[in-house]
């Protein structure tokens, strides 16, 4: 093996990939139950997911001709100024507002959802962790595992990562890993496989990665590494690279001047998370990259991908070992492993150090995702070509530290959907109980979880401005007689709110017990709001 395109195809033949599908088929198994389990009904793990529903429904609703946000009230507030998102999640263009994040992901899913309702929401998800796994085998019997071992690793991607929570949430991670699996494991296979179909193929996954998630670009600015090792070794591959850079180009060029054509710059609406003072950017590096690699994420619930998944940091030993081999001239087989190792860590170190956040509330590091298979894949592959005493022990703690990580990732799992289950769900639930007209939100976050209710209830922000009174004035004077206000803190005391007036506090008896335990939970706290006519006159 000479370097990352020179692996030579070692299929196993029919019989022999039993190991393979059985692996997949329990993934199917394993992944199916996590979406059914993880996330009841109407709630996300995120409120980017409730931005992205947003995206689905406004699209269906305006039959693909827009990609605005759907806005019910925008009958008394034709301006859109009391939008329930704020920026940086959403961004005011004219009089509509369009979500900041890339709305591909949310139109492939369009159909899913037109289909299977919220549930729909979860078939891609589950559908490209699937696709890592099956291409985590392919992978490692391409740089040269057997069939069983092959499996083994494609179980360890499936079992002992983050996959498996982030195939069954609605995030567009899932997806992006698949795509970087494929096109990598294309590249693996270039020069003995590919094909003009493949060659283009292979760049138009990579390049669809970089469209449902940016970070993946970081693959992009590392591919040279290998492709220029390629020229000069094979100068007979060049005429292959050139189709996949083509087919790396035609998406991604084709996404910068529409976004440039529709807002200005190539990576649209995104462009305003990584604006100083945008409020997107995290400026303490160190603490970023400390919850990110270092951090608990089972009882913090975010960050923490080596202490929870101890299988990266084997990974790490073992890679790091393969990478010295690698340039070792002695042992030019190492090679291709050598720059699959350099490809990856290359990522991660990149991502850690770009990232504009640490991910918020996740399960392992969610931007450091597309990287985490073929790193294991790379270092298992590695520790397997090793001398029969090291193949023993890394083989042994490759499983302990799965074994570990699959725990861990159970555990983790478990308690996010404790928090959805105990905390999300009877808040959404206790929302759509009560008979308003309007939900008036001063908390900054309570819309996107509770995105969920936008089609059946119209959802205004205060902007603590004098608009407020101005559009409560308009719904007093269209009948809207009861709204429900949710904010991280009462506002009964305040004389000078903009609610009182016009409204006038109601409080069931039934409600004063629910709203304590909710707010102490989630910081929301509740208070509903009836037309004083009285006052009115």
């Amino acid at each position: 093996m000479e370097n990352i395109f020179s692996a030579r195809h070692s299929y196993p033949i029919n019989h022999k990939r039993f190991a393979a599908w059985l692996v997949l088929l329990v993934s199917a198994g394993y992944f199916g139950t996590l979406a059914l389990v993880l996330c009841p009904e109407d709630t996300f793990w995120s409120g980017d997911a409730g931005i992205q529903l947003l995206q689905v429904q406004g699209f269906l609703e305006s039959n693909g001709a827009s990609m605005a946000l759907p806005y019910r009230g925008k009958d008394y507030d034709p301006d859109g100024l009391h939008f329930p998102l704020v920026e940086p999640y959403a961004t005011l263009i004219g009089k509509q507002w369009y979500s900041t994040f890339p709305p591909y992901f949310a139109i492939l899913t369009v159909p899913f959802y037109w289909a299977f309702g919220l549930k729909g929401l979860y078939v891609i998800p589950l559908i490209s962790g699937l696709i890592t796994v099956w291409w985590s085998q392919r992978m490692a019997c391409d740089l040269g595992a057997s069939a069983v071992a092959g499996a083994g690793i494609a179980a360890l991607v499936a079992f002992a990562t983050p996959l498996a929570f982030y195939s069954a949430t609605f995030w567009g991670h899932a997806p992006a890993t698949a795509g970087v699996m494929v096109g990598l494991g294309w590249l693996i296979r270039i020069r003995s496989k590919g094909t003009r179909l493949t060659d283009v193929s292979a760049g138009i996954c990579l390049a669809a990665a970089c469209v449902i998630r940016h970070e993946c670009t970081i693959f992009i600015a590392l591919l040279p590494i290998a492709l220029f090792s390629e020229c000069y070794q094979r100068p007979e591959t060049l005429h292959k690279l050139m189709r996949f850079a083509m087919g790396l180009a035609i998406p991604i060029g084709f996404l910068a001047i529409f976004n440039t054509l529709c807002f200005g710059h190539f990576l649209g609406l995104l462009e305003q998370h990584f604006q100083p003072g945008s409020g997107g950017v995290d400026r303490n590096r160190i603490a970023i990259i400390q919850q990110m690699l270092i951090r608990d994420s089972v009882n913090n619930n975010e960050g923490g991908l080596i202490p929870d998944f101890s299988v990266f940091l084997v990974a790490a030993m073992i890679g790091l070992l393969g990478l010295l081999r690698a340039f070792d001239t002695s042992s030019h087989d190492c090679w291709g492993l050598g720059q699959l190792t350099l490809i990856t860590w290359g990522f991660v170190g990149i991502a850690c150090m770009v990232a504009p956040n640490s991910g918020g509330a996740q399960l392992g590091p969610r931007y450091l995702l597309p990287a985490i298979p073929p790193v294991l894949i790379g270092s298992a592959v590695m520790g397997l070509r090793s001398k029969k005493w090291r193949r023993a022990l890394f083989c042994s703690l490759l499983i302990i530290s799965g074994l570990h990580s699959m725990v861990t990732g159970i555990r983790g799992s478990d308690r996010l959907r404790y928090t959805k289950q105990q905390i999300e769900l009877p808040t959404l639930r206790f929302v759509q109980d009560q008979e308003v007209d309007v939900i008036w939100v001063g908390h900054r976050f309570f819309a996107q979880q509770a995105a969920a209710v936008w089609d059946t209830t119209t959802v205004y922000r205060e902007t603590k401005t004098a608009s407020d009174r101005q559009l409560l004035g308009r719904l007093y004077s269209a009948g809207m007689n009861r709204i429900l206000y949710v904010s991280e803190r009462p506002v009964t005391h305040l004389s000078e709110h903009p609610l009182r007036g016009l409204y006038h506090q109601w409080r069931p008896a039934e409600l004063s017990g629910k709203v304590p335990v909710l707010a102490s939970l989630r910081h929301y706290h509740f208070e509903i709001w009836e037309a004083n006519r009285e006052l009115g006159k």
